[in-house]
């Protein structure tokens, strides 16, 4: 097992106007808001990069089954018959 070490270094206390400047709930509620709403109301096929980037993958999947296909199975030659 690996051992951990915490380090308690003293660290100088915040003030309370140093705490107060970086509270922005309004923003954190906006960004929550819309993260939400954009996940959950737009179908993936209307979102551009998200879409084509799921026809990528699907496309290089695709491929790469075809091509592993024809190296286990090669196409069959047509027989020719002699006359």
């Amino acid at each position: 097992m690996r051992k951990f070490r915490l380090k308690n270094k003293e660290k100088e206390e915040l003030s309370d106007q140093d705490i107060a400047q970086y509270r922005d709930f309004e923003n954190v509620v906006a960004n929550y808001n819309k993260a939400l709403d954009s996940v959950h109301k737009k179908p993936l096929y209307r979102q551009p990069k998200t879409f084509l980037i799921l026809l990528v993958i699907v496309l290089i999947a695709y491929v790469i089954s075809e091509a592993t296909r024809t190296k286990e199975h090669p196409r069959p030659t047509p027989i020719e018959l002699e006359e």
